[in-house]
């Protein structure tokens, strides 16, 4: 069977479509939204039809921002309206944000939100002429990946607001693995456009030092993470273990179907997309296969989830990805891989010598599978997808309608929740990015103040030093800050008030801000507390001298703090948090709460207390490696 017949049956036998995911309403039927027009003109939108959509939303914010421009005449230049964003940082909100059809029944109360305007680089007139995708045509926002040579960054499109995932490559790596293998992945990508279980690639492009990959943002996050968050290490409920590995079984399916051998499947590769449905990733240790039965030699894949025939160094088909399949079916269950030893030479010998263990408590049909799939011999395992998908552990499994994506997921990515690595999140984006003039040329572009203006101001009010946090930002100033306050304990208490900043330097004192706090909450709070801010907003609005203590802060417009408790008496920031600006994560509970389990498990929780440990261990140890 040809590449192009296997792939077409499938889609004939899927009859392949994408139906909306139904989420559930917010409490307030009644409700309005805040959209910041421009500055210093702040609207609020009455919601009173569940059945809006965003398109109505993003019409309403258009004609208001037509009706303000009418009244300043013709002096004022109209900017295009592209679309509107979250004013904190909400990935999965946003991404909701851009399909216009969307309902806005799960947004929530008093949402603050600001109109992307398209935006241009100084020296472009549009962006339709441009002959190619550039790194200056995307806003750098977060990143919530990490590698030895390489980032992934949550980045947002100039000129239509689109958010993506940019990965970006460092080429000191091409010395060690060579060109090829990204130039490869690259091509590999361009093959499963449009594929409903694989991740997108929309452009790639290079400056003198990186490789860029801008592919589809899955703000949903990682399965490892998935799997991580959930509490303690015993035995996952069989109907979100069936759920994944299906639709695992369809991802790879399709890429077979191409003659790509994948070559890398682990939980920290398998996305999850604003729907709840899987996304696989990373095709950096695939192989595009002459012939379905080609055999490669090349050694790879993730120490854990080797195949026999790879420990050996034995050439290897497209049975390697039943047998990671095998693995993967084997971490969701237990939290854990089948085989795993922190000496290397031990591993090789569990992977090549061991048989699987599995606890009593465990479905004989998922033990049957996973068996079937770890054979040490590459004959006995499956051969085609279609002989797995008929095994009896997915004897409930409607295969057309899980490729259709009309399975409800386990797992719906929450609009107001980061699905992210805080770990990740708090990388600098300077050290994902080493095009320095790129920088500059939008500090010069926002007519913000310069490094030197800076640096004097800093001079002048070094007393202040101590008392302020930094964050340069552009645009103008108004004589007045709005901060808007929610208590973290109390989701519907919010609060908002403005107080004036320091007239000539246009810098926030912590008096100030402790003054306007005192006045505003001490009624509603048992004591009068110290607090220190910093900015919260996206990272395209400040350097990334946030942290520097030395500095004053500048403002530039009406801003959201986050409010952190401040220990004046050895100088310590952000201890506690007291308040946070409004649509800050709520409290989380702690990550090391057992998972409850029902009597039946008991046993099993007792017998397998070193698994569980070294479950622990060996997360810890993969996530410091991500």
């Amino acid at each position: 069977m040809g590449q192009t017949e296997s792939l077409s049956s499938l889609n004939a036998e899927y009859d392949l479509q994408k139906d909306p995911v139904i989420r559930p309403e917010c409490k307030h039927k009644a409700k309005y939204f805040k959209v910041i027009i421009e500055k210093g003109m702040v609207e609020k939108i009455s919601i009173d039809d569940p059945d809006l959509t965003v398109g109505w939303l993003l019409s309403e914010v258009s004609r208001k921002y037509n009706d303000n421009l009418s009244k300043k005449g013709k002096t004022k230049v109209k900017k295009e309206i592209v679309g509107i964003k979250c004013a904190m940082f909400y990935p999965t909100l946003d991404s909701y944000l851009q399909k216009l059809d969307n309902v806005l029944a799960p947004i929530r109360h008093k949402t603050t939100f600001v109109i992307h305007f398209a935006q241009l680089s100084h020296h472009q007139e549009s962006f339709i002429n441009r002959a190619r995708i550039g790194p200056d045509d995307f806003q750098y926002l977060k990143v919530i990946g990490r590698g030895s040579y390489s980032h992934v960054v949550v980045s947002r499109k100039r000129d239509s607001g689109k958010l993506y995932a940019i990965k970006i490559i460092k080429k000191k790596l091409f010395k060690e693995v060579g060109k090829e293998t990204f130039i490869s992945e690259s091509e590999i990508n361009k093959k499963f456009q449009d594929t409903p279980f694989v991740i997108d690639t929309y452009y790639a492009f290079q400056t003198e030092e990186e490789m860029f990959l801008v592919m589809e943002l899955c703000p949903g996050g990682t399965l490892f993470e998935f799997l991580k968050r959930l509490p303690g290490a015993n035995l996952v409920n069989l109907d979100i273990v069936r759920f994944y590995i299906a639709e695992i079984i369809i991802s790879l399916e399709f890429v077979h179907a191409q003659n790509v051998m994948y070559r890398d499947l682990k939980p920290e590769n398998i996305l999850i997309d604003i729907e709840g449905h899987i996304k696989l990733s990373d095709f950096g240790l695939s192989k595009e296969l002459e012939t379905r039965n080609q055999m490669s030699e090349t050694f790879c894949g993730s120490p854990e989830y080797l195949a026999p025939e790879m420990v050996f160094g034995q050439k290897h088909t497209r049975t390697l990805d039943f047998y990671t399949l095998g693995c993967l079916a084997y971490e969701i269950m237990f939290g854990y891989p089948p085989f795993y030893s922190e000496n290397h030479h031990d591993l090789s010998q569990k992977l090549l010598n061991e048989e699987v263990y599995f606890p009593k408590q465990v479905d004989k049909g998922a033990k049957d599978l996973i068996k079937w799939l770890l054979e040490k011999d590459p004959e006995s395992r499956p051969s085609e997808f279609s002989e797995v998908k008929n095994h009896p552990f997915f004897e409930k499994v409607h295969w057309g309608k899980l490729a259709r994506r009309e399975v409800a997921p386990p797992f719906v990515p929450d609009l107001y929740k980061v699905n992210f690595e805080r770990c990740f999140l708090e990388v600098p984006i300077s050290q994902a990015l080493n095009f320095k003039s790129l920088v500059e040329e939008r500090k010069g572009n926002d007519k913000t103040i310069t490094d030197k203006n800076a640096s004097n101001r800093n001079t002048n009010y070094k007393n202040y030093a101590k008392s302020v946090k930094l964050g340069r930002l552009s645009r103008n100033v108004d004589n007045e800050l709005s901060i808007t306050v929610q208590k973290e304990n109390d989701p519907d208490w919010i609060e908002e008030f403005n107080f004036e900043v320091h007239p000539e330097s246009e810098i926030i004192i912590r008096k100030q801000l402790n003054l306007a706090m005192k006045e505003n909450l001490y009624p509603r709070c048992e004591s009068a507390i110290p607090l220190q801010t910093y900015y919260t907003g996206n990272c395209e609005e400040f350097d990334d001298e946030v942290t520097n203590n030395d500095s004053c802060i500048i403002l530039k417009r009406n801003i959201n703090f986050k409010f952190k408790e401040f220990n004046e008496e050895n100088d310590i920031f952000f201890q506690e948090t007291r308040y946070n600006s409004i649509l800050t994560n709520k409290t989380q509970k702690s990550k090391n709460e057992p998972r409850k389990c029902s009597s039946s498990n008991k046993n099993f929780v007792k017998a397998n207390k070193n698994s569980n440990i070294m479950a622990k261990k060996l997360k810890k140890k993969r996530s410091a490696g991500r």
